[in-house]
C-alpha cells in the first residue's frame, strides 16, 4: 500500500498543488482526476486481495443497506462521468484532427501543398482549436476562413484554426521548412506560450503574405504583402511600430526583396556646376537607401553573400568592411567608367545571384568563341606556313 500511495497517489497531488499555485485550473483538474481514479484502483484492488486471502468479512456478513449502496453508486459516478467525458473528447479530438487536415489541405488548394504541424486542442469546457503549418509552395488568401467554414460543417462546432503558410517552391525548401518545423516543437514542447499574432497583425496595418514563428527564440517573422510606394524605410519604421515594450516577442518585418541595392557613397564633392551637382545629389538621396537599412534587408532576406559593385577607393573598401562585419560575404567588383568621367558616389548592390541558365549559356558561347578563334590561328598558321615553303624547279620553269 505505501509504494502504490507514494507512485501512484503523491505525483497527481504534487500536480494539483502546482497547477492551483499557478493558476492553471487545467492541470489541477486533470490531477485530480488522475489522483482519483489512482484512488479507486488502488482500494478495489486492496478489497479484491482482502477477500481473496479472508482477511475481511465473507459479503454475506456485510449489510447492503440503501445508504451503502447510495454512496458507492454516489462514488462511481463521481469518478465515471469526467473518465467517460475525457475519453468521448479524445475520440472527438482524434475525430477533428482527420477532418481538420482534410480541410486546411481543401482550403489551401494546392496538390503540393503538406502539413508540417496539426495540433488539435478541445478542453472540457471550451471551444476546439487547431494549430496548424502547412509548407506551401503558394500563399492562399483566405484559407483559415475556408478552413474553419469545412470543419465546422463536418464537425458541427465551431473551431479556431491559427494557421501558419510557410512560402517553399522546391522539394529542398520544403523537406527543410518540415525539419525546422518538427525541431521547434521538439524544444519548445507543448508550451501554451502562444504569440500573439492578431496583435502583431493590428500593429503592422498590412495584409500579410506569411507569418511564421520561432518559439524558442520568441520571434515572430511577419512577410506582408508589397504595398504601393513604399520604400525599405517604411517596412523598418512599422517593424519598430510592432515592437512593444511590454511583448516578449520580437516581431521581424520581411520587405519585399528587390533585385539590388543602392548605396550612397561618402565621397568629396565632384567638380562642375553647384546647381547640377545639387540636383544629381537630390536624385540619388531618393534612389538610395543608408548602409544601415540596406544591412537590415539583407538579414531579413536571409542573404550570406552579396555582390558590390563600387569604384576603388576609400569609400568602397569601408562599405565593404561594413557588409563583411555584419556577417555577409562580398565579392567586389568595379564598374566601367562613366561616359561624363566623373567619379561615382553610389554604390550596387546585387542581391540575386546570376541566373544559372544565364552562365551556363555564357560558359558555352565563350567556348565556342574560344575554339573558333583557335581554329581560325591554327587555319592562319597553316597557310603561312603554306605559302613560306619553296615551289618545286619544274614548277617554277613552267
Amino acid at each position: 500500500i505505501g509504494v502504490a500511495i507514494a507512485t501512484a497517489l503523491m505525483p497527481p497531488l504534487a500536480t494539483l498543488g502546482y497547477g492551483l499555485g499557478v493558476l492553471e485550473l487545467r492541470f489541477a483538474m486533470g490531477a485530480f482526476l488522475l489522483f482519483l481514479t489512482n484512488l479507486a484502483a488502488i482500494t478495489f484492488s486492496f478489497a479484491l486481495i482482502a477477500r481473496l486471502s479472508g482477511a475481511a468479512r465473507p459479503l454475506r456478513a456485510v449489510e447492503m443497506t440503501p445508504r451503502y449502496i447510495a454512496v458507492m453508486l454516489a462514488a462511481f459516478l463521481a469518478l465515471a462521468t469526467p473518465l467517460s467525458m475525457t475519453l468521448i473528447r479524445i475520440k472527438h479530438e482524434a475525430t477533428m484532427q482527420s477532418a481538420a487536415r482534410n480541410a486546411i489541405l481543401a482550403a489551401t488548394g494546392q496538390s503540393s501543398a503538406r502539413i508540417a504541424q496539426l495540433e488539435v486542442s478541445w478542453p472540457l469546457f471550451g471551444d476546439p482549436r487547431v494549430e496548424a503549418l502547412v509548407i506551401t509552395p503558394s500563399y492562399t488568401n483566405n484559407a483559415v476562413k475556408d478552413a474553419e467554414k469545412r470543419l465546422a460543417e463536418e464537425m458541427g462546432e465551431k473551431v479556431t484554426i491559427n494557421l501558419q503558410q510557410v512560402l517553399a517552391a522546391d522539394l529542398e525548401s520544403q523537406t527543410r521548412a518540415i525539419v525546422d518545423a518538427a525541431m521547434e516543437r521538439t524544444v519548445a514542447g507543448l508550451s501554451a506560450d502562444v504569440p500573439p499574432l492578431d496583435r502583431i497583425r493590428g500593429r503592422i496595418g498590412l495584409p500579410t503574405r506569411a507569418v511564421w514563428t520561432n518559439r524558442t527564440g520568441r520571434i515572430v517573422y511577419v512577410e506582408p504583402v508589397p504595398a504601393p510606394e513604399w520604400t525599405l524605410a517604411d517596412y523598418g519604421l512599422i517593424e519598430q511600430q510592432a515592437n512593444s515594450a511590454d511583448d516578449p516577442w520580437t516581431v521581424m518585418i520581411v520587405p519585399p526583396a528587390t533585385s539590388q541595392l543602392r548605396v550612397p557613397l561618402d565621397e568629396a564633392p565632384r567638380d562642375g556646376d553647384e546647381s547640377n551637382n545639387k540636383k544629381e545629389d537630390e536624385k540619388e538621396a531618393i534612389d538610395t537607401v543608408p548602409v544601415e537599412l540596406a544591412i537590415w534587408a539583407l538579414q531579413r532576406w536571409g542573404m550570406a553573400k552579396v555582390t558590390l559593385t563600387a569604384p576603388e577607393g576609400d569609400a568602397g573598401t569601408k562599405l565593404a568592411k561594413t557588409l563583411r562585419a555584419a556577417g555577409i560575404i562580398v565579392t567586389r567588383r568595379t564598374p566601367p567608367p562613366s561616359k561624363d568621367n566623373g567619379e561615382e558616389k553610389v554604390a550596387l548592390i546585387e542581391v540575386y545571384s546570376p541566373s544559372p541558365t544565364r552562365l551556363a549559356e555564357e560558359a558555352a558561347k565563350a567556348k565556342a568563341e574560344a575554339e573558333a578563334k583557335a581554329k581560325a590561328e591554327a587555319e592562319a598558321k597553316a597557310k603561312e606556313a603554306a605559302e613560306a615553303k619553296p615551289k618545286p624547279a619544274g614548277s617554277a620553269a613552267r
